[in-house]
């Protein structure tokens, strides 16, 4: 029998069952049970997530990475649930460094790269969008929820190029890849994202840079979780992530250096 890691967004008390059976398997595979490692990542660096707990698992024989994603938001409000996550890669500073100092981490959190914020709109971009201003006039605009990072993001770019929008005019989206898809799927005009997901969007969305003036900050931040335990898979899945095949990982999609 072989175990399958699966990726999944469902919050932890919906996890009870998958982290039974994939005892069960971890068991028929031999592997430690203390090898078994739970990643959370935001959606947007999720792919990469998995690509990191492929080599992880190819190079350290015995262990099982789990990857659950979601907005970074949700992930961290499943972890002061109770989930049972070994590490956080989170797209922010803001969530790491907080959880640092409620004591649930297991060493400093560090930044693996940056990202950028950009205008997303239909193919062609029909309304001619051209900058953060032209938004205003549009009748639907995609942001990610107020509590997600890439929400906060938008929040703090329209603010500097003053630019208020009618909440009757905002859809909103759980994450950033829920976001993106409701410009690619004809709910929204435009939208803002990260240049890592319109990127994944391929030909079903066209991206409008944001100015050096307004673009915020972007990081991708990640930390070991205090499990208990010597943490050492832990440990392993970061050192992945920020080593060689991480840094190839990221680039490939799109992510820039920290």
């Amino acid at each position: 029998m072989t175990a399958r890691r699966r990726r999944s967004t469902r919050p932890p008390w919906g996890r009870a069952l998958a982290l039974a059976l994939a005892t069960v398997l971890t068991a028929c595979t031999g592997a430690d049970e203390g090898d078994r490692l739970l990643v959370a990542a935001a959606s947007s660096v999720g792919d990469v997530a998995e690509q990191v707990a492929d080599e992880l698992e190819a190079t350290r024989p015995g262990t099982v990475v789990d990857v659950t994603t979601g907005s970074t938001a949700a992930l961290a409000a499943q972890l002061e649930a109770g989930a049972p996550f070994d590490v956080l890669v989170a797209a922010d500073d803001d969530t790491p460094r907080r959880l640092a100092a409620e004591g649930r981490t297991a060493g400093t959190p560090v930044r693996v790269a940056t990202n950028r914020l950009v205008v997303v709109v239909p193919p062609g971009n029909p309304e001619g969008v051209t900058a953060l201003g032209d938004l205003a006039s549009l009748d639907v605009v995609a942001l990610c929820a107020p509590d997600a990072p890439c929400g906060r993001y938008a929040g703090d770019a329209l603010a500097v190029a003053g630019v208020a929008l009618d909440e009757g005019h905002v859809t909103r989206g759980t994450d950033a890849r829920a976001t993106l898809t409701a410009v690619t799927q004809g709910g929204a005009d435009a939208g803002l994202v990260y240049a890592t997901d319109a990127m994944a969007g391929g030909d079903r969305a066209a991206v409008v840079e944001l100015g050096d003036d307004v673009a915020p900050d972007v990081a991708v931040t990640a930390v070991a979780l205090d499990r208990g335990g010597d943490g050492a898979p832990a440990r392993a899945y970061l050192e992945a992530l920020t080593g060689p095949a991480g840094r190839r990982a990221l680039d490939d999609a799109g992510f820039l250096p920290p």
